[in-house]
């Protein structure tokens, strides 16, 4: 697969997004071509101050098939700002997963992943995590609905005396996809986020709505 994805993220945190996709699946996989989104995200730091920023989000994301059960895939972006009140560059972030089809409906998947806040900043954070997820698709006619829930296992660094606290999160996603016609679709969801260490508390909320264009369907 390969696309081709624009993202205006904003409320709490603020940028633009160009995504890229490709996938060795197939040779004819569909070309995509997502030319609205809205995303949004509530975001509420310990320091209890929201962060704002306005930039781009380039993304790649690579997916492909080792046998008709076991698939992979690694989804990697980097987050630049163009107006913000902390640093320029955001994020860098890698995405590496293993995902096995327990049901034409349900897949199981194990992924690490890598992230780096504010890379180029004396006080940067790097962070590294396991998450085991669940993904449960069903499909109507024209309409799919997307539940997905995951388990985070971090560890992330102090800045200060640069050792690295293990935490625990849980996370549910529930979207939806509606094909208009064969080539345009629109698209929605909504994740929480739940700390799960020391309480069970939400403190994360991702929502997004997008409308989509396939270029060779």
């Amino acid at each position: 697969m390969f696309a081709i994805k624009m993202c205006m993220i904003f409320f709490d945190l603020v940028w633009l997004k160009s995504e890229i996709v490709m996938s060795k699946s197939s040779f004819a996989g569909r070309i995509v071509l997502l030319i609205f989104s809205l995303f949004i995200l509530g975001f509420h730091p310990l320091s209890g101050q929201n962060k704002h920023a306005i930039g781009f989000f380039p993304t790649i994301d690579h997916s492909g098939n080792f046998t008709n059960k076991w698939s992979y895939n690694s989804y990697n972006f980097a987050a630049n700002n163009i107006k913000s009140s902390y640093s320029t560059f955001l994020y860098v972030y890698t995405e590496n997963g293993l995902h096995y089809q327990l049901h034409p409906k349900l897949t199981l998947s194990n992924s690490f992943v890598y992230e780096r806040q504010e890379p180029f900043n004396p006080q940067n954070r790097n962070e590294y995590r396991l998450f085991q997820q669940l993904t449960l698709k069903n499909q109507w006619g024209k309409v799919v609905l997307k539940n997905r829930f995951r388990i985070d296992e971090r560890w992330v660094e102090n800045t200060i005396n640069k050792r690295y606290q293990f935490s625990t999160r849980l996370r549910y996603l529930i979207g939806y996809q509606y094909d208009l016609n064969p080539k345009k679709y629109i698209t929605a969801y909504t994740e929480a986020f739940f700390a799960t260490n020391n309480q069970f508390k939400f403190n994360e909320n991702w929502s997004a709505v997008q409308i989509g264009h396939r270029l060779n369907a």
